[in-house]
């Protein structure tokens, strides 16, 4: 008789190190494209930029920066998860 007790467990770290590694390229393009599409804006060449509503907040209000960099933390956080999982050895090629 099979319960679920006997079933094999699945951890949350099976993904290869340079999984996460290569992921983070993805919130890296999307903050160079924000900042591009952002600095269009300011510059006038872009008439009109389409945006999450919390950036657009944070745009307004303090500026294009604080946009980019938050986008970019989530790339930064994948390359620490990337590194964080090929120090402990946990990476399955």
């Amino acid at each position: 008789m099979s319960t679920s007790s006997n079933l094999p467990r699945r951890s949350n770290d099976t993904d290869p190190w340079f999984a996460d590694l290569l992921l983070s390229l993805i919130p890296f393009g999307f903050a160079w494209y924000t900042n591009s599409e952002l600095l269009g804006l300011e510059r006038g060449t872009v008439e009109s930029v389409k945006m999450w509503v919390p950036f657009v907040w944070l745009y307004h209000h303090f500026g294009r920066w604080p946009v980019v960099l938050i986008i970019g933390s989530v790339g930064l956080f994948m390359i620490a998860n990337g590194v964080r999982k090929l120090v402990r050895g946990k990476h399955a090629v």
